[in-house]
C-alpha cells in the first residue's frame, strides 16, 4: 500500500513558505535542508493495477518552515516522533549541509548583467541585457519611490541588497533563464511598447521611377 501526496500549497495565511521566498530563491542552488511542520487532509484515494485496492491522497492544509530561533525544538519533536513510531530508533539528523553540485565554471565576463535607464522624473526601466548590450528582458515604469534608487551602470543581483529591486531582479533573471522573460514588461506584467526601431520600408518620395528610353 503506498499513500500519495498531491503537490498543491494551501494558500493565504496558510502557506507558511511565502514568508520565506527571498530565503529560499537566495538559497536555491545550495541544497540546503528546511525543517516544515503541517496539517494534512485526505482528498480521495488512487487505485492502481494489479489489485485495484484504494490508496489514500493527502494535502496539505497548513504548513510552517521552522524559523531557524526554534529549528532545535522542532528537531527534538520530530526525532521524539520518530522513535515512537519506529519502536526506538534514532532519526539521523546531520548537521551540515548536503554537498551542492559542483557550479558550472563560467566566464561571468559573458553573463548578461542589468542596468537601470531613468524613463521620467522618479521613474526606471530594469534592462537585463547580453555581453554584446542587446536586450534579454526587463521592466518598465518602476517608481524609485517603491524601488529605490538603483545602482549606476551594469550590476548583477548578487550586488543587490535584500529587497523590492532585489526581488524584481531576481524575478526577471529567472524568467529569462527559463526562457519565458523575452519582452520587456511594465511593472504591472503587461508588455511594453517597443521602442527600438521598426521594420520599415524605403519609399520614393518623388514617385515610382520613369524607366529609361530606349
Amino acid at each position: 500500500m503506498a499513500v500519495h501526496l498531491s503537490g498543491a500549497l494551501p494558500k493565504g495565511e496558510h502557506d507558511g513558505t511565502a514568508p520565506h521566498e527571498s530565503r529560499l530563491i537566495k538559497n536555491r542552488h545550495k541544497s540546503t535542508r528546511y525543517l516544515a511542520l503541517g496539517i494534512v487532509t485526505v482528498t480521495g484515494a488512487k487505485e492502481k493495477e494489479p489489485d485495484w485496492k484504494p490508496e489514500p491522497v493527502l494535502q496539505f492544509q497548513h504548513i510552517e518552515v521552522v524559523p531557524e530561533e526554534l529549528r532545535e525544538q522542532a528537531d527534538a519533536l520530530l526525532a521524539k516522533i520518530y522513535r515512537a513510531r519506529t519502536a526506538g530508533d534514532q532519526l539521523d539528523m546531520p548537521d551540515d549541509e548536503p554537498e551542492a553540485p559542483e557550479p558550472l565554471a563560467l566566464d561571468a565576463s559573458t553573463l548578461p548583467r542589468f542596468r537601470a535607464v531613468s524613463t521620467g522624473p522618479g521613474v526606471f526601466s530594469l534592462q537585463l541585457v547580453s555581453s554584446t548590450n542587446s536586450l534579454l528582458a526587463g521592466r518598465n515604469s518602476l517608481p524609485v519611490s517603491t524601488y529605490g534608487e538603483p545602482p549606476v551602470g551594469l550590476f548583477s543581483v548578487d550586488d543587490l541588497e535584500e529587497g523590492p529591486l532585489w526581488s524584481l531582479a531576481q524575478a526577471v533573471w529567472d524568467e529569462w533563464d527559463l526562457g519565458v522573460g523575452d519582452d520587456t514588461e511594465d511593472e504591472a506584467g503587461e508588455p511594453a511598447p517597443d521602442e527600438g526601431v521598426v521594420d520599415a520600408e524605403v519609399v520614393d518620395d518623388d514617385g515610382p521611377e520613369e524607366p529609361e528610353a530606349a
